[in-house]
């Protein structure tokens, strides 16, 4: 029976490392959570626009933010699973996840009780301390992934060996 690989978790001695696994576990979640939200908001995406209706946005931009919102996520999360403009897309995706956060902040500050679309009709979600927390840990997951990213970035005309 042939064993599933672990080369991903190595270090370059050969020798497996919780912080590869830790980063790599952290990296596809994050992946995986963007993809899955934004799949969820282009299957229903009215929870989404009641949500930015009721914060009083105009309707030219509810509709801006409710079309590309999804279509950022999906690619966001392929680019990171195909880790294409690696450094890059994790830099969006901490962006992404602190606007995120501060809005969930802003919807408890300002008493909204609906559920905020993040996941379409797939999850409920109501604004409260508990999507503050969620959204604040995928924040610092994604501060975390692109720390450790900065740190194995190779310096302007370094050769990986």
């Amino acid at each position: 029976m042939k064993s599933f690989p672990l080369n991903n978790f190595k270090l370059q001695s050969g020798q497996f490392s919780y912080s590869n696994l830790i980063y790599n576990s952290f990296y596809y979640l994050l992946a995986s959570v963007l993809i899955f939200s934004g799949i969820a908001k282009i299957i229903d995406v009215n929870p989404l626009i009641e949500v930015l209706q009721q914060i009083k946005l105009p309707n030219d931009l509810v509709i801006v933010i409710a079309t590309i919102l999804p279509i950022t996520e999906i690619g966001l999360g392929i680019m990171l699973l195909l880790k294409i403009k690696q450094r890059t897309s994790i830099k969006i995706t901490v962006i992404l996840f602190l606007v995120f956060f501060l809005f969930s902040v802003y919807g408890v500050a300002m008493g909204l009780e609906k559920d905020c679309g993040c996941f379409g009709n797939a999850v409920k979600s109501y604004f409260g301390w508990g999507m503050v927390g969620r959204n604040g840990s995928l924040l610092l997951l994604s501060i975390v992934v692109l720390k450790r990213e900065n740190r194995n970035a190779l310096a302007p005309g370094e050769i990986k060996q």
